[in-house]
C-alpha cells in the first residue's frame, strides 16, 4: 500500500554536507545535520542604515515618538537572494547604545547584533558594518503550508518513504541520492534504505544512472524530514531522490521505476518544491492556481509543460510530475489541495513572493470516487 503527497517545501532548515561522485554500495557515517552555509554567487549588495530618533504617525493625527531607519518606520526593505554578501553598514544618531539583530536568519556569531556578547555595542555617533553571506530563507514561511499536507499522514505507517526533490547545485547528470547512510536532525537519525535505493537503479532502464551526493548543501529533502518525524508514529527508512534533469525523457522512466519497486510495500511518497519566485503577490497567486489545478487533476505532463508555455513555475516541477506519474501507476485516482499560501502574508510585502502548496494525492473505492 502506498500513500502519496506533495508537500510545501524548499526552505532550508537542517543541511546534510556534498561531493559529486560515482555511487557506491559502501556504508557511509552518519552526518549530522545542521544549517547549511550558503554557496557564495559572488555579487555584493550593500546598505546603510542610519539609526535616529523621530515621531511616527501611529494613527491619522496621532503621533509618537520612534526609532526611525533611514527615516522610516519600519525601516526599508532589504533585497537580496540566497549566497548573495550583504553589507550593511549601520551609523548611531541616538543618544543610547544600539545593534542589529537579524531575526530568525543563520548568520555568523559576530553579526549576529547582541550587544555585549557577539558584538560591541555601537556608540552614540559611532558606525558599525555587518556583513555575511545571505542564508536560505526561514521555515516560517512555508511551514504552516508543508504543515496541513504532513497533518494527513498520522493514521499512516510506512515502512518507507520517498522523497523526490530538483537539485538546485549544477551537478553533472540527471537523478542524485544521499551518498550518506542517515539524515540527522535535533528530532534524531533517519535511516537511509540504502537497499532499496540499489533495487530501484536495477530498475532504472539502461544508461539512467543515479549518483551519490555527499556534504552536499541540497536543502529540499531534508526541510521535510522534522515533519514526517513529528507526524508518523514510528521510525521510517528513507529514499531521498533528487533530480538534475527535470525532462519527462528522466521523469517518466524514473516513476515507472518507483512504481515497480513500491508495488508491494507500505510507503509514503513526496514531492518536495515550491511554486512560483520572487512575481509580485496577484501575478504569483494565478501562476500557482495553474500549476495547482494541473497537480490537482492528475496530470504530470501538464505540470512540465506549465513552464514551457509560461502559464506555471515550480522549481521542483520534475519532482512533482514524477511523484503524480507514480502515483497514477499505484492506483491513485483523487487528489485534493490542501492550503496555498505565499511568502508575502509572513512578510507583509506582496511585491516579490514565492508561493507554496500543499496537495493529497489518494486512491479512493469507486463507491466513493
Amino acid at each position: 500500500m502506498s500513500k502519496l503527497i506533495l508537500s510545501a517545501g524548499m526552505l532550508l532548515m537542517l543541511s546534510v554536507a556534498a561531493a559529486c561522485g560515482q555511487g557506491t554500495k559502501d556504508p557511509l557515517p552518519v552526518t549530522l545535520g545542521y544549517a547549511a552555509k550558503p554557496k557564495p554567487t559572488g555579487v555584493v549588495k550593500s546598505y546603510e542604515l542610519e539609526v535616529a530618533k523621530s515621531t511616527w504617525e501611529l494613527l491619522p493625527g496621532v503621533n509618537v515618538p520612534a526609532i526611525v531607519y533611514n527615516g522610516t518606520v519600519p525601516g526599508p526593505t532589504i533585497r537580496v537572494k540566497e549566497g548573495d554578501t550583504l553589507r550593511i553598514k549601520v551609523k548611531n544618531e541616538i543618544d543610547k547604545d544600539t545593534s542589529i539583530h537579524w531575526h530568525g536568519l543563520h548568520v555568523p556569531n559576530a553579526m549576529d547584533g547582541v550587544p555585549g556578547v557577539t558584538q560591541p555595542p555601537i556608540r552614540p555617533g559611532e558606525t558599525f558594518t555587518y556583513e555575511f553571506v545571505a542564508p536560505h530563507a526561514g521555515i516560517k514561511y512555508s511551514g504552516g503550508v508543508a504543515a496541513a499536507a504532513f497533518r494527513q499522514v498520522g493514521e499512516f505507517d510506512p515502512q518507507f518513504v520517498v522523497i523526490v526533490s530538483p537539485l538546485h547545485l549544477p551537478y553533472p547528470g540527471q537523478v542524485f541520492t544521499s551518498g550518506h547512510s542517515a539524515y540527522t536532525t535535533p528530532l534524531g537519525h533517519v535511516t537511509v534504505a540504502r537497499d532499496m535505493l540499489e533495487r530501484l537503479e536495477e530498475l532504472l532502464p539502461q544508461g539512467m544512472r543515479m549518483l551519490m551526493l555527499r556534504e552536499d548543501r541540497e536543502h529540499s529533502v531534508e526541510i521535510e524530514l522534522p515533519f514526517l518525524q513529528r507526524a508518523l508514529r514510528r521510525p521510517f527508512r528513507l529514499l531521498p531522490l533528487m533530480l538534475g534533469d527535470q525532462t519527462w525523457a528522466v521523469v517518466h522512466p524514473l516513476a515507472q521505476s518507483l512504481a515497480q519497486l513500491l508495488a508491494n510495500e507500505r510507503s509514503l511518497l513526496i514531492a518536495s518544491s515550491d511554486l512560483s519566485h520572487f512575481y509580485p503577490a496577484q501575478r504569483a497567486t494565478q501562476f500557482d492556481a495553474e500549476l495547482l489545478r494541473r497537480i490537482v487533476d492528475l496530470d504530470p505532463e501538464g505540470v512540465l509543460e506549465a513552464e514551457e508555455h509560461g502559464v506555471g513555475f515550480a522549481c521542483g516541477r520534475g519532482a512533482v510530475a514524477t511523484v503524480l506519474s507514480a502515483a497514477l501507476r499505484l492506483g491513485a485516482n483523487h487528489a485534493r489541495l490542501l492550503r496555498y499560501a505565499h511568502s508575502g502574508e509572513i512578510t507583509l510585502d506582496d511585491e516579490a513572493v514565492v508561493g507554496y502548496g500543499a496537495v493529497g494525492i489518494y486512491r479512493r473505492s469507486k463507491e466513493l470516487a
